[in-house]
């Protein structure tokens, strides 16, 4: 439950609820519940009219793509692509889904968003007290 006040203070304070709009999902909604009773540990995130999501969570970010598959991807694992997918971006890009591998996309709403997630996601994976310290074996991350 603590972690949850804290993510939830944090996407507060980065404007997650105004970016995403009428697309924010919180942890009162149908799928961030049913992503808990499978066992995930689910905080928020922005879910379309076509059912596409994107769900922050404690180890994972649970996503369906535009498939229709429900997959979720490591936090730890993601910020890597985060960081590669940062290093080639420009100023100007528009940004609607992160490409993740061959046959995976995770749909981010825009850029705004993306960099938000971003900050999340590395808010969740630090290992230097900055953010929610998870214990880790590699620590070759950051």
């Amino acid at each position: 439950m603590l972690n949850n006040q804290i993510i939830r203070k944090r996407a507060e304070s980065l404007s997650f609820s105004q970016i995403a709009g009428e697309f924010y999902i919180n942890e009162n909604s149908s799928t961030i519940k049913s992503l808990k009773k499978t066992g995930g540990e689910a905080f928020l995130g922005i879910r379309n009219k076509e059912g596409l999501y994107t769900v922050i969570g404690k180890d994972y970010l649970f996503f369906c793509d535009r498939s229709g598959f429900e997959k979720r991807v490591l936090n730890k694992d993601l910020w890597g692509i985060i960081k590669r997918k940062l290093r080639t971006m420009s100023k100007n890009d528009h940004i609607e889904f992160i490409q993740i591998s061959d046959n995976d996309s995770i749909w981010v709403l825009n850029t705004s968003m993306f960099s938000i997630i971003s900050s999340l996601i590395l808010f969740l994976t630090r290992k230097d007290g900055l953010g929610i310290a998870y214990p880790s074996s590699d620590s070759s991350d950051m």
